[in-house]
């Protein structure tokens, strides 16, 4: 793969970083595209940005990325030495390749605007615990004094009418939040889901601060929320969550540092620490189904259930009713906890949930027998499969 130096297109409203590149010796462009008001913290010297989004691609294809251009040393440094042996444990369809660059800058690329703090805004638990522990920190330099919102892959990585009303609905949400709290937010779209076109849950950590690292002259400190406690770790696991408090280390450069924030808390704890921000009561969206919603959240997906369930358990779901539907919740609120039943050793967070049930005395003898129930059905479906596939 060859990747080349990019290029900035400038319009009345955005600003696009437009990055060619080869591979099998065909020519694309990586893009990302933000608001023209911050043109001056998009970074031109170096193509950090390009490179961090298209490794997985290079190594998925095992073709070495030759650079046209300068890079950051550390980074150059860390991918080579880790990242990439790192991605090839997790799944060896990630083949080990090397990266090389025409020139390496030990240079900090940070502006006149100084020391800034950035994390981003989906408003889910992480989102808003991370904001909570960082929103008001006065005269501290580790303070947020600015939110992102990024489309790279988490909307659908295929685009299309139904990942732009996902991400229209998101932002929409975010942007109002960003002006109660009387915050900037920088919001970057690109094709990066697109052009990867591998599971944005396996690559996130990747995809998502591929876009921070446009910025870095206006950007120095960047939190990007941990899924699990720091007990947890899990490189095995395709899914970056189990490791990014690892991965993102490598992803640092001169300019930029990034940090898995709320990293001590387990989601319980960090549900807490959310329940008691009021900010978050109109805004909170972790659905994943928010497509069909009706209200913010559809309040029948798991993550909808399990973050209810959670509020439930600490006294504080009533606070939330402009954003679920609790009875829509009602309806499907034992069935989850039958399945839970089932799962409680999978994660970390099931495994919180499931202790915290049993502390409050919420685990019912109905629970069982629908525990019962879904494991009779799905070994039934197991035997069905079975006999068809004897049968063909």
């Amino acid at each position: 793969m060859i990747i080349f130096q990019s290029e900035i297109e400038l319009d009345n409203s955005s600003c696009i970083i437009k990055t060619p590149f080869e591979i099998k010796g065909e020519r694309q462009n990586l893009w990302y595209k933000l608001p023209i008001e911050y043109k001056d913290f998009v970074v031109t010297e170096n193509i950090d940005s390009a490179l961090v989004a298209l490794l997985p691609l290079a190594m998925k294809n095992n073709e070495n990325i030759s650079v046209k251009g300068q890079i950051s040393a550390r980074l150059h440094y860390t991918l080579n030495t880790y990242l990439i042996r790192a991605l090839n444990l997790t799944d060896n369809t990630y083949n080990i390749i090397n990266i090389e660059a025409e020139r390496l800058n030990v240079n900090q690329l940070s502006n006149k605007e100084g020391f800034n703090v950035a994390t981003g805004i989906s408003c889910g638990i992480d989102s808003f615990s991370t904001i909570a522990t960082h929103g008001e920190l006065e005269k501290n330099e580790y303070a947020v004094n600015y939110l992102t919102y990024f489309k790279a892959g988490s909307h659908g990585i295929y685009g299309g009418e139904i990942s732009n009303k996902i991400f229209e609905k998101g932002i929409d949400n975010a942007k109002k939040f960003a002006k109660e709290m009387n915050l900037p937010i920088i919001i970057i779209e690109s094709n990066i889901g697109e052009i990867i076109n591998i599971g944005f849950q396996k690559l996130h950590s990747i995809l998502q601060l591929s876009c921070v690292l446009n910025i870095q002259k206006g950007i120095s400190t960047y939190y990007y929320a941990s899924a699990f406690r720091y007990d947890y770790f899990d490189i095995s696991n395709e899914d970056t969550s189990g490791w990014d408090i690892i991965l993102i280390q490598y992803l640092q450069t001169e300019s930029l540092s990034f940090f898995s924030s709320v990293v001590q808390f387990t989601r319980l704890e960090r549900t807490k620490l959310v329940a008691n921000y009021k900010p978050s009561y109109n805004y909170l969206d972790v659905c994943l189904d928010s497509f069909n919603a009706k209200t913010l959240n559809c309040s029948k997906c798991e993550k909808c259930v399990r973050t209810m369930l959670s509020l439930e358990l600490l006294g504080k779901i009533e606070n939330y009713k402009n954003v679920f539907d609790l009875s829509v919740y009602k309806g499907v609120r034992d069935n989850f906890i039958g399945r839970l039943l089932l799962s409680k050793n999978l994660n970390q967070i099931n495994q919180e949930i499931y202790l915290k049930l049993k502390l409050n005395n919420q685990i019912k003898f109905k629970h069982y027998v629908i525990a019962i129930n879904i494991c009779i059905f799905s070994k039934f479906n197991r035997f069905k499969k079975n006999i068809k596939n004897k049968l063909k």
